[in-house]
């Protein structure tokens, strides 16, 4: 097995900052198609990697990396949370709560890793922007929102994503 490049390898201080990056995603989840405050946060950190960034299908988040000629590969992940009450006793457990389309106030946590699908994608965005030297093609990040109530990924694609 060949080893990555160096540019492409997490260091420690990149591992310690995925797990800043999930905790901050893990104590703040939105219910699904109400990720505004997830999506203003995952674009504004993928802006400052310089990718190209385009919100699509309401809160849905799409972050474009070039790197010259190449294939072009998708990475997806989810961005909404559940409605339901953490009780983990983690000291960045969710506190947030949402509403429901009747209005009702609930609870919310990222229950099924998409804190996690998230904080990854970042990183991910974050090493190949900087490892460029190490490969060529496109990226296309698509973060997208509302996948708990099967919503996201037909907005996204009806507000233009693969246009």
């Amino acid at each position: 097995m060949s080893k990555l490049p160096e540019s492409l390898t997490m260091t420690k201080a990149m591992a310690a900052d995925l797990q800043k990056t999930y905790k901050h995603l893990h104590a703040h989840p939105e219910l699904s198609m109400q990720e505004n405050q997830t999506a203003d946060y995952l674009a504004g950190r993928l802006e400052a990697l310089g990718l190209e960034v385009f919100r699509c299908g309401g809160t849905g988040v799409v972050g474009v990396l070039r790197n010259g000629d190449g294939p072009v590969i998708g990475f997806r992940a989810d961005t909404d949370g559940l409605p339901v009450l953490e009780d983990t006793g983690l000291e960045y457990a969710s506190k947030d709560t949402g509403h429901l389309e009747d209005g009702t106030e609930v609870p919310v946590m990222h229950a099924c890793g998409h804190d996690t699908h998230m904080a990854t994608a970042l990183k991910t965005a974050e090493l190949y922007a900087q490892g460029t030297d190490d490969w060529a093609g496109t990226i296309v990040f698509i973060l997208q929102p509302g996948k708990e109530v099967g919503a996201g990924a037909k907005a996204m694609v009806e507000d233009g994503l693969w246009q």
